[in-house]
């Protein structure tokens, strides 16, 4: 029903095989992922499986020793065809063996010169480990626009549903924000917490997957989360040969890595000079609020909403110290994408009915609960048979738990690990 950009399904048992006899090795210490002692500028990054078989891959990239972008995507590279060297056949022929696969190449050349610089030279470096280079042929090997698929699906294909909330203020017991977000994209795999440690001693966390050098879910020690939903307007694909149209995730990557607020973030994402392909929302929130950028990029309406906004005739909200998102845009004056879709209205009336039965303040576990409600797959849930990855955060104690579905088969219990964040 929807398309997918990391997603195996058609190869779900080679992946699935590998994930799991990676995980098993990882375990008994047959790989070494850690990078030795290191001389001033040299990089430093590591790929580790925590909580194995049904984990996640957790990956360092370190610059304060003044490592470039390229000698870091190098490292990760080589750790990467060292640890897991079946990997990249698999990814290859995953993306080679998609009908559309020259046109999502001729979109990727047409986009790739607009991606920050500092990003695309991580992927370069990472490509040098793959035997593409710059031949986008069915081969077998990733290419450079073949690797970088999986960090700009989004603005090559379509994504599905997700959905993000959170209480703040007085609805929290600490008066801190408590925010729940979870990812709806059937088969996604290979699930990866990277860790980024820039000079100057800001840290970044990105929840993506093991190729992704975009930003899916972000969290930054300077307080912003921020975390990308899709919005589709039903408008066909627009025509980017010769244009300068960029992709959102990497300039949300640029966003939380160069600015301390959650205006700011928005501000950057915005601008109206910045051409991109799909219409999208990103959830933001810090210790103190939260807030939607509602990016209507085909009506160059982009525009903030908060929990006191005024929203389009026929939705409503009406719970203070809250906000809720789905793929929808429902801000006052802009066009209307939630009444008409049944998954979009479902689960924000859910959200809402369990939020105000949850009472006048949420806690964490309350909000677990919440993220996890699957009464009737129908007509009454959040959490249901596509969703992949469930995460809750605390903002006073930097509890962060996260589901990661690996490929399971759906269950109305889904266990949580804990994930350290290092700030």
């Amino acid at each position: 029903m929807f398309p997918r950009y990391v997603f195996f399904m058609n190869k779900k048992v080679t992946i699935w095989n590998i994930c799991i006899i990676t995980a098993i090795c990882i375990g008994c210490g047959l790989f070494s992922s850690c990078s030795g002692p290191s001389t001033p500028g040299e990089a430093q990054a590591s790929i580790t499986y925590e909580n194995s078989p049904y984990g996640y891959f957790n990956i360092t990239l370190d610059y304060r020793n003044g490592a470039s972008r390229r000698a870091m995507g190098r490292k990760y590279g080589e750790i990467l065809t060292q640890q897991y060297p079946t990997y990249e056949g698999v990814y290859a022929n995953y993306i080679e063996g998609k009908a559309d696969y020259a046109l999502y190449m001729e979109r990727i050349a047409d986009i790739r010169p607009n991606i920050p610089q500092d990003y695309m030279d991580e992927i370069l470096g990472v490509a040098e480990s793959f035997g593409g280079g710059e031949t986008d042929e069915i081969d077998g090997v990733l290419s450079v626009n073949e690797l970088l698929y999986y960090s700009i699906g989004t603005s090559v294909a379509r994504t599905t549903q997700c959905n993000a909330f959170a209480v703040f203020g007085s609805r929290s017991p600490t008066g801190d924000t408590i925010l729940s977000r979870t990812i709806d994209w059937s088969g996604y795999t290979d699930p990866a917490v990277f860790t980024i440690y820039l000079p100057g001693g800001k840290t970044v966390m990105n929840i993506g997957t093991l190729l992704c050098f975009s930003g899916v879910t972000m969290f930054s020690s300077d307080e912003p989360f921020a975390a990308i939903l899709d919005s589709k307007v039903s408008e066909d694909y627009p025509d980017i040969s010769g244009e300068d149209y960029r992709d959102y995730t990497f300039d949300l990557r640029y966003a939380m890595e160069n600015y301390s607020t959650i205006t700011q973030v928005a501000a950057f994402l915005s601008d109206e000079n910045k051409k991109y392909t799909f219409n999208h929302n990103i959830f933001l929130a810090d210790s103190n609020q939260a807030l939607v950028l509602e990016n209507n990029i085909f009506d160059n309406f982009r525009a903030v909403r908060s929990a006191s906004s005024a929203l389009n005739d026929g939705v409503s909200w009406g719970i203070t110290n809250a906000l809720g998102c789905v793929n929808s845009f429902i801000l006052d004056g802009n066009r209307d994408t939630h009444t008409a879709n049944l998954l979009n209205t479902v689960r924000w009336d859910t959200m809402k009915t369990q939020l105000n039965a949850a009472g006048s303040t949420v806690d964490y576990e309350e909000m677990r609960t919440i993220s996890k409600y699957h009464n009737d797959p129908a007509n009454d849930f959040l959490y249901w048979e596509l969703s992949q990855q469930l995460l809750v955060f605390d903002y006073a104690s930097s509890r962060l738990e996260v589901y990661f579905r690996n490929n399971r088969e759906f269950t109305t219990d889904p266990d949580f690990t804990t994930v350290d964040v290092p700030f």
